[in-house]
């Protein structure tokens, strides 16, 4: 039996195991995590570790240890984040301070990540090809290339509904066949025969993976099959001869058993305040249960999982996607994470909780995301998004391409990181009722709902910026628990139409010009940036579209200028790409009520939006606010004149 203590907040403070306290919460400010103390099932009371997380001044999450009662770190993390809160490294204390690199494009989508670097907060000029990633896309989301520990690229073909048809690499072809409903089908070496290595995939009328089929020895061997409950939920895995069956505390697994004629109780699982913050598993040992802890990264994904007394059982690592490396033992030296491990296809103590928090299914080596399949080496799902309709990002793709940022532990909506809320749960921060989940009460709430939705879709002609933003607000994304994934907008657009964007644009254009002919009197490449984020009034914008689909928002300039000798003597040339941010965070207007005639073509009438309904709707997890940035770059040159 698994007891519940909640503060007068409404978060979680103490977690028992019948009547010995297992784990226990402390918390700063209105939610942020401090420490999470794990205690030995068997007395309630002796510490095993206790997890730390450190904040700068944004929030940003800047360290996450597990410690020993001797303060050694048994697994620990530092990061580092750009000004909108990238990580732009992950630091393991655990692994003698070395750790991994990030880099992304524009839209914030990660472009490359260099491994096990010595001095991951120093970027890495030219890393090696066999310790980076490095990822392109296409505008929308579709990756395009990528070089995995390789200095050989894959290249990827897909068709105009998103879905992959070809991948090469280094002139070895991969073939994808998918059906009408989106679900990816077939992987194979060859376009029109089965070849072994094949895979083969099958699905139910709603689009959940039913069974999946490798081809091995000129025959097709079933690796896995599934079955789902009326909710839509995993209730049985058959794979390598094993039955197992999940049982749910609704969308979490708190119990798995397996055999079918007899069967037993294997494993059984304690979890926290996210969905997937999995804290303690109880596996069966002979006629005991035996306690492992799990020690995970602020994206939750599980580092190690260590006995009572903090040994460490089994460690993990993972490449950018999730890519998992399954350590089952150490070597014999004691140290887990210096590189000569043993490692498995899958855990030797039955467990699946990997990257993100998720379920890997190693006889398929994908991750089960409750709505849909995660594959890691393409970096996206099997099938397409099912609320494709309200969604503006690619249907495929796993976090909208930043996987180090956001996670997606239903297949539905992306989480920002360690924001792991349950599909519609009530928001406390935000007022929401925890009692509130009835049928009654559901029903009212999606006809305030679909009735936001179609005055929304109502904008679209005369306003499509407010359309957009407002329909992300209510979408997949916002309606489902997401309470701070990046929206990226045209900002270019945005300074083409709206007098005050332009003007912020013009000024911060100028700050850097101004920065470069002061200050860079010698040939050379240099880095620059705003001192200081600057704040722009709504009212300035001068245009009611850009007004109410952003509201009042920041700016600031980067730029990366080449400095060299001009024509004439002792004339500075300077190139320049100057890039222009912006970003804000979306959410309703407290007071303000909207009425909007609807189009003759969705039937006329009128459909009033209240600012009281928006704001129910957000405290009980149907929309959320979001953070919603842009940027562009442009090139600019100019010259600094010899003085006369």
């Amino acid at each position: 039996m698994i007891n519940y203590t909640y503060d007068t907040a409404n978060r979680i403070s103490l977690i028992k195991d019948s009547a010995n306290a297992v784990v226990q919460y402390l918390y700063v400010g209105q939610g942020r995590l401090s420490e999470r103390k794990y205690m030995k099932a068997t007395d309630g009371s002796t510490e095993v570790t206790t997890l730390h997380a450190l904040y700068d001044g944004a929030g940003s999450i800047t360290r996450f240890y597990h410690d020993k009662s001797d303060d050694s770190v048994v697994v620990g993390f530092q990061y580092g984040h750009d000004k909108l809160g990238n990580p732009q490294y992950k630091l393991r204390e655990h692994q003698a301070n070395y750790g991994d690199e990030y880099m992304y494009d524009r839209l914030y989508r990660l472009t490359r990540t260099v491994y096990d670097d010595s001095t991951p907060a120093t970027p890495t000029v030219s890393p090696a090809a066999a310790v980076t990633d490095s990822f392109g896309y296409d505008s929308i989301g579709n990756r395009t290339s990528c070089y995995l520990k390789s200095a050989t690229a894959t290249g990827y073909l897909h068709n105009p509904v998103n879905e992959y048809t070809k991948e090469s690499t280094g002139g070895t072809d991969k073939y994808y066949g998918s059906d009408a409903a989106g679900n990816l089908t077939r992987v194979a070496a060859a376009s029109a025969t089965d070849t072994d290595g094949d895979w083969r995939y099958y699905y139910d009328y709603e689009n959940q993976m039913t069974k999946a089929e490798k081809r091995e020895d000129g025959t097709w061997v079933t690796r896995g099959e599934y079955a789902r409950d009326a909710l839509m939920r995993r209730i049985e895995k058959v794979a390598a001869g094993t039955t197992i069956r999940y049982y749910h505390d609704g969308w979490r697994v708190i119990e798995e058993t397996e055999g079918t004629a007899t069967p037993t109780v294997e494993r059984q699982y304690v979890f926290g305040n996210g969905i997937d913050e999995a804290l303690v598993m109880f596996k069966k040992n002979g006629a005991n249960y035996e306690p492992y802890y799990y020690l995970a990264d602020c994206l939750w994904s599980v580092e190690a999982i260590v006995n009572d007394s903090a040994a460490i059982i089994e460690a993990y690592g993972y490449r950018a996607y999730g890519e998992p490396t399954i350590k089952t033992g150490n070597g014999g030296d004691g140290d887990w994470f210096d590189g000569d491990e043993t490692t498995a296809a899958a855990s030797a103590n039955g467990n699946d909780i990997l990257f993100a928090g998720r379920n890997y299914d190693p006889e398929t080596e994908l991750y089960y995301c409750r709505m849909r399949m995660y594959e890691t080496k393409s970096g996206r799902f099997v099938s397409r998004d099912a609320l494709l309709a309200f969604s503006p990002l690619n249907a495929y793709s796993y976090a909208s391409n930043q996987p180090i940022t956001v996670c997606d532990p239903t297949g539905l909506a992306d989480y920002a990181i360690g924001e792991h809320k349950p599909v519609l749960t009530p928001d406390p921060a935000a007022g929401g009722d925890a009692t509130w989940n009835t049928m009654t009460k559901t029903d009212q709430m999606r006809q305030l709902y679909e009735n936001a939705k179609k005055g929304a879709a109502a904008f679209k002609a005369t306003m499509p910026h407010t359309a957009a933003h407002f329909e992300y607000y209510l979408s997949a994304n916002g309606a489902i628990g997401n309470e701070a994934k990046w929206y990226n907008f045209d900002a270019a657009q945005l300074v083409k139409e709206a007098k005050g964007a332009k003007d912020a644009y013009d000024k911060e254009l100028k700050a850097a010009q101004d920065f470069a002919l002061a200050n860079l009197k010698e040939p050379g490449t240099y880095t620059i940036s705003s001192t200081a984020i600057t704040f722009v009034n709504k009212n300035s914008l001068k245009n009611s579209d850009w007004h109410f689909a952003l509201g009042s928002f920041n700016v600031y300039g980067d730029g990366k200028v080449v400095v060299t000798q001009g024509a004439r003597e002792g004339c500075l040339k300077y190139s320049m790409v100057f890039t222009f941010h912006v970003w804000d965070v979306y959410n309703f207007n407290t007071g303000q009520n909207i009425s909007i005639d609807l189009p003759k073509e969705q039937g006329g009438g009128v459909v009033n939006i209240k600012a009281t309904d928006l704001q129910l709707m957000h405290k009980q997890g149907f929309a959320r606010e979001f953070i919603q940035t842009g940027a562009f770059a442009q090139d600019v040159s100019f010259e600094k004149a010899p003085k006369k």
